[in-house]
């Protein structure tokens, strides 16, 4: 109970990709993430009851709301201020959906603006600084 299904399954596919078993990287992980995962996260949701999730969450759904208006509020008054290069711009949107929805929002969104690689390890790296502090 310990060992979660999620948490078996990328320790078994990191496990199965250092010795040689699954690449590490294949065409069809491109149209893996490409085409399924986005009608994957759809169909999800298909079998979701809007009524509960609104009822059940409640405080915890206004909560989250007023973060994100603050966050996004946060970044556009923050954006002039902190010179972040030429990809500034990219740069704060993609920070800002880290701080909204997580780091799997901050690569989501440097990959669609098309942000280089050199620009997303220094981003991360100083935004770990800084929520570390």
């Amino acid at each position: 109970k310990a060992l979660s299904a999620p948490l078996a399954t990328m320790a078994l596919g990191l496990v199965l990709a250092n010795i040689g078993i699954v690449p590490f990287s294949s065409p069809i992980y491109n149209c893996v993430n490409r085409f399924l995962v986005p009608l994957a996260i759809p169909l999800l949701l298909y079998d979701s009851n809007l009524r509960v999730i609104l009822t059940t969450t409640g405080p915890l759904l206004l909560a989250f709301f007023v973060g994100t208006i603050a966050t996004i509020l946060g970044t556009v008054v923050a954006y002039p201020l902190i010179p972040l290069g030429n990809d500034g711009w990219k740069i704060a949107c993609a920070l800002a959906a880290r701080h909204i929805g997580g780091a799997i929002n901050f690569v989501a969104v440097a990959e669609t603006l098309n942000v280089e690689g050199a620009s997303i390890s220094a981003a991360i790296a100083a935004d770990n600084v800084v929520v570390a502090l």
